[in-house]
């Protein structure tokens, strides 16, 4: 085992950072959490927790809170963009029920959750600060590490700066450790712009929202919509294909208008749902990544989350991969001796499994947007959600 009195910093206090802080925090590690942000918001919209995510939530030991504020689907459908036609409908919960259990079927028709990001941050968040009231530093802005004698010091804006055993960068898809590990590996626009919103759930008939989960796919367009909040709320994400992205920023925020005009050859349920759309709740998003790497882990410093794995959401697997990259860094600290080997077994045990992901959303999103796109549910030869579920890092081989 990773000696107790390792100190271990890890930069950014996402989901992944937060994840990888209870992993550690539960074999008895003292953790410091470095934050950028001068304090932790509400952010973003609807976030899926597949099978896989679940079992590691499980193990990590705040399901009970997760599942309180999750929706579970009772269905869920692909619907053509066009003409809302069902091209295919699945039985997620027959019975009917939107109440999710504990220690329910972990199978992948059983086992997604719904839920807001902030929510779940919201749990990640107070249950590192159950485990050490003192684990969070906000308001510090990495800028880079050196090492001075043998000694590894994180320095971040306005001086600060600080020594620790061990670095995991959380600092997601600009991070600044993984450039310092592998050269500057330019950040891609990936072709695809996304507008999401939310919208009440009491603001919309209830026979237009069924399913209460659904995926509409069309030539360059993709919207998605599912519950969050115990079905208060909808979220819905439209992804349409761009060749270039002009806004300086990733992220701006958008509007009703804009997004009416982008979907206006959708389906009348997509456009009664944008019309609906809180003001105050429509962004757009450039969609941007990184080709893979084969380097994680230099000595004891090392990569998680988007940091390493940055990818399209077209399996709903990204803050997964996070939180199984977690999983397995704290089973690989209770069996290596120090950090430089627990790091660079975690870098061996995880660069497949999250590439294959990473280029299974890839594809998916490439068929799900298709000019053949109909034939989607048709086509075996893809990474299925499924398939990419099944996964479990609380038992898998190390």
């Amino acid at each position: 085992m990773v000696p107790k009195d390792t100190s271990i910093t890890i930069i950014g206090a996402g989901i992944g950072g937060l994840t990888c802080a209870i992993s550690l925090q539960n074999l008895g590690y003292q953790i410091k959490v470095f934050e950028r942000a001068d304090q932790l918001t509400e952010i973003g919209a609807g976030l899926t927790i597949p099978p896989n995510a679940r079992k590691a939530i499980q193990y990590l030991g705040f399901e009970k809170q997760v599942i309180e504020a999750s929706y579970k689907p009772a269905k869920a459908a692909i619907k053509d963009y066009y003409s809302g036609d069902t091209l295919k409908e699945i039985d997620i919960n027959p019975s009917g029920n939107n109440k999710v259990q504990e220690n329910d079927n972990y199978s992948p028709i059983y086992g997604t959750l719904q839920i807001h990001r902030a929510d779940f941050q919201s749990i990640l968040l107070k249950e590192v600060l159950k485990n050490d009231p003192n684990s969070i530093f906000l308001n510090h802005e990495f800028t880079n590490f050196s090492i001075n004698n043998g000694s590894l010091v994180c320095h971040f804006k306005d001086n600060k700066s600080y020594n620790t055993d061990a670095l995991i960068a959380c600092d997601g898809n600009k991070s600044l450790v993984r450039e310092s590990i592998n050269g500057n590996d330019k950040l891609n626009y990936l072709g695809y712009v996304a507008w999401r919103g939310l919208i009440s759930s009491s603001d919309i008939p209830s026979n237009l929202i069924q399913p209460d989960t659904a995926t509409f796919i069309g030539k360059n367009k993709i919207f998605a919509r599912y519950k969050i909040r115990s079905g208060k709320i909808i979220n819905y994400v439209g992804f349409s294909k761009k060749n270039d992205w002009e806004d300086e920023s990733w992220t701006v925020r958008s509007s009703i208008n804009e997004l009416l005009s982008e979907f206006s050859d959708s389906t009348d349920e997509i456009v009664s749902l944008i019309k609906k759309t809180q003001t105050n709740q429509c962004f757009k998003w450039a969609l941007a990544g990184r080709e893979p790497i084969k380097k994680w882990s230099v000595n004891n410093i090392t990569l998680l989350g988007d940091a390493a794995h940055p990818m399209l959401p077209f399996l709903g697997q990204g803050a997964a991969m996070a939180i199984e990259d977690s999983v397995i860094l704290s089973r690989l600290f209770l069996n290596e001796d120090n950090i430089k080997d627990a790091f660079k077994k975690y870098e061996q045990n995880r660069i497949n499994r999250t590439t294959m992901v990473m280029h299974g959303a890839e594809l998916n999103g490439l068929k799900l947007s298709g000019s053949d796109y109909t034939n989607f549910i048709k086509d075996k030869n893809i990474y299925t959600e499924e398939e990419v579920a099944e996964y479990n890092p609380v038992e898998a081989a190390l």
